[in-house]
């Protein structure tokens, strides 16, 4: 048998569970179709594609597509397949063995998980409650670990909550350290994104969620053009192929039409926070697509494995630290969030 290397056995890979049911929320997935005519556009588009050729290099026109949607300049753009790849080559240029890595904890698994991978010592910081860091206890383990990577997750997932701006102002001031802003969920938070000047600021976003290309896995990053030209060091060559470059200037095109999901995915969301408040759980505030739920001394197992047999599934937060008995609902379309609410009514009586 060949042998993997040291370490790889230890670590849980990242499973979400992909079953055969009628309502899937466990994502954080788009619940709604892309725009009419994306389909058509795309088609008119790879038809021209050389597919006997290779992609370009340098991915120049999606460099130059997000970087006037994100107004910066085209060299501050950093893109991969899917915001993980986005972290591992994070991980990969500033991290490897003798460094690093701070992770808040409950957060992102990905972001430790990566960081081990590639050689990263990780330090896990842990709040004293699932929602909330306080800025003298992230001050301290800031310090005290001085950590090569820094991992800042705003809307934070699995607790959908925005990052208080002075912590992330206090990670910035570090300027030896790579701070790392996961903004995956940004899009339905209250504040909007804005570019952060910092040189050693890395914003990773992701076409995945608010842009219903959860398929395509396309992440990108916004940082310093040093930054980036260390970063297209790691990757391999032609690692976003024709096809992916040509289905992102599309759906770049349609961002005004996708962009008009946003407020109703809010809307969803807040309709579904007052259902199941209403049915005597706490379901968390959230700037993101989701929402944690409390359910306190009631088994979230046992929950869990009850709406899967009705054939709705969710996300199973219970072996997150600190987040005993809470799961985890993305917001869905009306008739999803409705079957979702009248499934766990059942279970809760």
């Amino acid at each position: 048998m060949i042998r993997p290397r040291e370490g790889l056995g230890l670590r849980n890979g990242y499973h979400s569970p992909q079953l055969n049911v009628e309502v899937r929320l466990n994502t954080n997935e788009s619940p709604f179709e892309l725009p009419e005519g994306f389909y058509r556009r795309l088609g008119e588009v790879t038809s021209k594609l050389a597919l006997n050729r290779y992609p370009d290099r340098s991915y120049r026109q999606v460099k130059e597509a997000l970087a006037e949607q994100c107004s910066v300049e085209p060299e501050m753009v950093f893109a991969a397949n899917g915001s993980n790849e986005v972290i591992q080559s994070i991980c990969l240029a500033y991290g490897g063995h003798g460094r690093r890595a701070m992770v808040i904890e409950p957060t992102y698994a990905m972001h430790s998980q990566i960081a081990r991978h590639c050689g990263l010592e990780v330090e896990l910081v842990y709040r004293e409650h699932p929602r909330s860091l306080e800025f003298a206890e992230f001050e301290r383990n800031l310090f005290s670990s001085n950590p090569d990577i820094v991992f800042l997750c705003s809307p934070n997932n699995p607790t959908g909550e925005l990052l208080d701006q002075k912590i992330i102002e206090l990670a910035i001031s570090a300027d030896d350290q790579a701070v790392v802003l996961d903004q995956a969920y940004v899009d339905f938070a209250a504040k909007p994104w804005e570019y952060i000047s910092a040189q050693n600021v890395l914003q990773s976003r992701t076409y995945s969620k608010a842009f219903a290309l959860a398929g395509l896995r396309f992440g990108y990053l916004v940082a310093s053009s040093e930054v980036v030209d260390v970063l297209e060091e790691v990757v391999l060559p032609y690692h976003l192929d024709s096809m992916k470059q040509a289905a992102v200037l599309c759906a770049i095109e349609f961002a005004p039409q996708a962009e008009e999901s946003h407020a109703e995915i809010i809307f969803q969301r807040e309709e579904l926070i007052k259902e199941l408040n209403a049915l005597d759980v706490e379901a968390y505030p959230s700037d993101a697509n989701f929402i944690l739920i409390d359910f306190g001394e009631v088994d979230a197992n046992s929950l869990w494995n009850g709406l899967i047999e009705k054939s709705v599934l969710v996300r199973n937060c219970s072996g997150w630290p600190g987040l005993n008995n809470h799961l985890r609902v993305t917001v869905g379309n009306a008739r999803e969030n409705q079957r979702f609410i009248e499934a766990l009514a059942e279970l809760l009586r």
